[in-house]
Parts: C-alpha cells; structure tokens; sequence
C-alpha cells in the first residue's frame, strides 16, 4: 500500500515537473524558408555530370580471406563477378 501510494503521488508531481516538458522553440518564418529552400536546392538541383554510371547486376564488393561472416559466404557462393 505505501508503495502505491508513493508511486501515484510521485506521479502527479511528475507530471508539473520542468525537467520532463518540453521546450523547443518555435522556428522564424525566415528560418524555415531558408531550411525549405536548402532542402530544396539539394533535391532538385540534380545536374547531369553528378550522375555515375551504374551497372545493374554488378557487385564491387570481395569476401575477406578468413572471414566467416554470412556476407563474405555470401559473396564466395556467388562466385567471382561477372
């Protein structure tokens, strides 16, 4: 009984308590253009020399010699790259 009584009063008082609430301001209009206009920029400013040549079915990637892990068993299963 006391523990319960202790538990339901500490969480009443928790609940007031300033080191549990939140206090995040609210961001400027000017901040928020200017983040929306970064991300923006970063998204649609794709340029066609940016873009790499892909080779669909390829793999870059070796087994390590010794390593056990199923990735590397993985790798040496499917034999070497084509």
């Amino acid at each position: 009984m006391k523990i319960q009584l202790s538990l339901l009063f500490l969480g009443l008082l928790a609940g007031r308590a300033a080191a549990f609430q939140s206090k995040v301001p609210e961001p400027q209009p000017e901040q928020a253009r200017a983040a929306e206009s970064t991300l923006e920029t970063m998204f649609y400013g794709f340029h066609a020399m940016d873009a790499q040549a892909v080779n669909i079915g390829t793999c870059a990637a070796l087994p390590q010699a010794g390593c056990q892990c199923a990735f590397c068993t993985q790798l040496r299963q499917a034999g070497p790259a084509k």
